[in-house]
């Protein structure tokens, strides 16, 4: 008895799918990279901000 993937894939078939699939998930890969290159400077402008957070409270400890 031969053992055959379900539907009747051939190897072929089942390699042609990865294929798309890798391809695929390559694609996302390349959007992902984008977009964080795209948001990364807007994370770097926010970074200031909480830098400056804790020498505001100092202040504040000061003046009480």
């Amino acid at each position: 008895m031969e053992t055959k993937p379900p539907q009747g894939l051939s190897l072929e078939d089942i390699q042609n799918l990865i294929g798309k699939v890798v391809l695929e998930n390559l694609d996302l890969g390349k959007q992902l990279q984008w977009y964080q290159k795209q948001t990364s400077f807007s994370e770097s402008t926010v970074e200031p901000l909480e830098e400056e957070a804790p020498s505001d409270l100092s202040k504040e400890e000061q003046e009480e």
